[in-house]
């Protein structure tokens, strides 16, 4: 009975114009409302999935390029292994004063000098070399020998061409002429290098006498 009744009212309804059109258009959106119920989860599931897909090949290609580098940075690490102990001793990450003191004394005996003062400006105290705050510091330090002027040229040089870098600023000559008598007091002003905080606590103006330093160039 209510088939029938069903029927007929679709039967009445086909028959109208106006309400098959309603009735088309109802149908319509109620289609497209189930539609979108069914469908727009699996469009955010999808575009989810896509965003995720997408990060993930970026977070990829990131990995790719940090291997990349990280292999460079072996590659050359290892051209270089072998010439960092060169250029550790070139440009220390402290300041080494009592190394390069002992330095200073065998050059000065070396070439018939007698040591008679060393000192060294704003010696830094000890620090963290695994600081990322490192730059290339200096340390202005006078050395006043006892000899003749061709020894001292001689040492200049060999000071100078030192593994570690040292500039030599000025020379001052004690007496009137270099002939007058056969031992000079010769001054020299210099300056060596060093990796070191950009601000450092020092100890400033330290003499060191030849005379009153050990066998690793620390004072007693």
């Amino acid at each position: 009975m209510a088939i029938n009744e069903t029927q007929f009212r679709f039967e009445q309804l086909s028959k109208d114009p106006d309400k098959r059109s309603y009735l088309g258009v109802g149908l319509t959106l109620l289609t497209l409302i189930i539609l979108s119920v069914l469908i727009f989860p699996a469009i955010t599931y999808i575009t989810k999935l896509n965003k995720e897909i997408s990060q993930a090949k970026t977070i990829d290609q990131a990995l790719g390029q940090k291997v990349e580098a990280i292999i460079q940075a072996k590659t050359n690490y290892e051209e270089i292994k072998k010439n960092l102990p060169i250029l550790d001793a070139a440009l220390p990450s402290d300041s080494e004063v009592a190394t390069y003191l002992k330095t200073v004394e065998l050059l000065a005996d070396k070439h018939s000098l007698n040591i008679d003062k060393v000192q060294f400006n704003d010696i830094p105290l000890l620090f963290d070399k695994s600081r990322k705050d490192l730059e290339v510091r200096e340390i202005n330090f006078t050395v006043s020998l006892e000899g003749d002027f061709q020894s001292v040229k001689s040492y200049l040089s060999a000071l100078e061409g030192f593994i570690r870098t040292t500039n030599v600023s000025s020379l001052d000559v004690t007496g009137e002429t270099l002939e007058e008598k056969e031992f000079n007091t010769i001054t020299i002003r210099a300056k060596i290098y060093y990796l070191g905080p950009a601000v450092a606590k020092t100890i400033q103006g330290t003499n060191l006498p030849a005379s009153s330093t050990n066998k690793e160039g620390v004072s007693q």
